[in-house]
């Protein structure tokens, strides 16, 4: 619910072969952070070593963003497995210690970035829980259909 006041200077995570929508997703969101004077770095998937020491934002799907699959526990045969089903995303937080995890993920790569607007609009989601399951219509609305605390 105080996103993204409790993030602290996170890195954005993209997977090292990521398609373009990925990248884009993860630049709105690093643009929208800096609105709320949060510095936020991009690195690729292969760059992170730790996944617990610090805040990240994680974007994409398992076969495509290792650090995912290794905190959802897909591995290569796994990773293709639908996270969720056509249309849908998932914006799911772990928290490590003192360090919260955003990972943002759909069906396919426009729906994890349309789910994104979720992070980048001031007021407009009510965010209160650990996972958020999303539907995105064909006007390009999104509505929460699961919101797990």
């Amino acid at each position: 619910y105080d996103y993204p006041s409790f993030l602290d200077d996170p890195i954005i995570v993209v997977g090292d072969d990521a398609p373009s929508t990925d990248v884009i997703t993860a630049t709105v969101i690093s643009t929208y952070l800096v609105t709320h004077d949060i510095t936020a770095e991009t690195k690729l998937a292969s760059e992170i070593t730790d996944f617990t020491s610090t805040d990240l934002i994680l974007i994409g799907n398992p076969c495509e963003n290792a650090v995912i699959a290794e905190l959802l526990h897909y591995d290569s045969e796994s990773c293709s497995d639908v996270v969720t089903e056509i249309n849908n995303a998932v914006i799911k937080l772990l928290v490590f210690e003192s360090n919260e995890i955003i990972i943002i993920t759909g069906y396919d790569n426009g729906d994890a970035k349309d789910a994104s607007k979720m992070l980048t609009t001031d007021g407009a989601y009510n965010l209160n829980g650990a996972e958020e399951w999303v539907n995105l219509d064909n006007e390009g609305d999104i509505n929460v259909y699961f919101s797990k605390n």
